[in-house]
């Protein structure tokens, strides 16, 4: 168990549990879009109605995340994580094997399933009702290391696929999260404590609706799914559209892909600079500060062609924002709506955060082809600014309360 006096870095469960989320989020996540273009030649599926698997996935994704924050409540995340990932990579080992679409389709959803019982949302519930008030260390050091999945997955399977084939690199990834993903998982999560405190825990055995009917009456859940589904469209319209809108605003090729690339650094960076200031001041103060940092990213979007001053400016504002996020919401969200029953109550709060980066890209398209480029950056600078006052409202209500 980690106290004030050790460190975070020391503990093998968490070490363990990190490099599992790593592993997850490079097999289960971003395989796809890194070998979206491989499917497109080899398969001859149009690229947008591959892409519709992908969001199918993450709304079968967030349409299970009610059910497997009720498991995690229930005190079996090690049941839950350990078994969604082997699942999860069983499915991406399948993909080399299939022949039709509908097959591609249902593997996604399946993925996406799985998804809701091993990636960041039940791991940082499990993690919040696990280590209570040192929580937050532990969301930070587990989001570092699982932070660079892009950075693996991406180089990994380019090289598997251009020196094999795209089948060889979804085996060797898909049978990597399923042998060295699952015992990870299940190392990582093995607290006997949490397991037995939750099963003497009378009040969990509550029904699921029974838990999550009065939220809908909260002014407090709304407020908060409000700014984190706020985010999550922000951020998904902007990382899905970021060089066709670069392109528009004048960025040369090479400077938008080295942009688009920077991001997910930038993302780290957000996180490191959490971890090394939040104990000298409040998670909701730096969260709010990042979402101002959001509202200036697109700003810097907007006047990005004019130097690479605003292009850099709304690179690290995108992506430090975004990386703060990341942490802040599950510990914002334990801050103002409790620990007990966090597991459905982290669902129904990230419910509008999953549909929101499902929805981007869609949405995105259909605002620039209505008005252009111009207003869906100020579409983007309006979430953000909405996601800014929704988070202040829901704060000080708290106090109040």
């Amino acid at each position: 168990m980690i106290d004030a006096k050790h460190s975070v870095w020391r503990s093998p469960k968490l070490w363990a549990l990190a490099f599992g989320q790593l592993i997850a989020w490079t097999g289960l996540f971003y395989l796809f879009p890194a070998l979206l273009i491989q499917w497109e030649i080899e398969l001859g599926w149009d690229r947008e109605i591959l892409s519709l698997a992908f969001s199918a996935s993450l709304i079968s994704s967030a349409l299970s995340t009610f059910f497997t924050g009720r498991i995690i409540d229930l005190g079996y995340s090690r049941t839950l994580m350990t078994v969604s990932v082997v699942i999860g990579g069983c499915c991406v080992s399948c993909l080399p094997f299939i022949s039709t679409l509908w097959q591609f389709f249902t593997l996604w959803i399946l993925i996406g399933i799985a998804t809701a019982g091993c990636l960041y949302e039940p791991c940082f519930a499990y993690l919040t009702l696990t280590y209570g008030e040192y929580s937050q260390k532990c969301i930070v050091m587990v989001a570092l290391i699982a932070g660079l999945a892009s950075t693996l997955c991406f180089p990994l399977t380019t090289f598997i696929y251009s020196t094999i084939h795209w089948e060889a690199a979804a085996w060797i990834i898909g049978m990597a999260t399923v042998l060295i993903g699952g015992p990870l998982f299940w190392l990582g999560t093995s607290n006997t404590n949490y397991m037995s405190e939750k099963s003497e825990n009378k009040s969990i055995s509550n029904g699921l609706l029974s838990v999550m009917a009065p939220l809908f009456t909260q002014p407090l859940f709304w407020l908060l799914s409000i700014t984190f589904g706020a985010i999550a469209l922000n951020h998904g319209i902007v990382i899905s559209h970021i060089l066709p809108i670069l392109k528009d605003r004048g960025v040369q090729a090479e400077y938008a892909m080295i942009a688009a690339s920077a991001i997910g650094i930038s993302q780290i960076i957000g996180r490191l600079l959490l971890s090394g200031f939040y104990q000298k001041t409040t998670t909701s103060f730096l969260a709010i500060l990042s979402l101002v940092a959001l509202c200036l990213a697109s700003m810097g979007l907007f006047l990005s062609g004019i130097s690479v001053f605003f292009l850099a400016l709304f690179v690290l504002f995108q992506g430090g924002s975004i990386g703060i996020q990341s942490i802040a919401k599950p510990v914002i969200t334990a801050q103002i709506m409790g620990r007990e029953n966090f597991g459905v109550i982290n669902a129904a709060v990230s419910f509008l955060y999953v549909w929101g980066f499902a929805l981007a890209p869609g949405l995105g398209g259909m605002i620039w082809s209505a008005s252009g480029y111009d207003t869906l950056i100020s579409i983007t600078f309006s979430l953000a600014l909405i996601a800014t006052f929704a988070l202040i409202l829901a704060l000080r209500k708290r106090q109040t309360n």
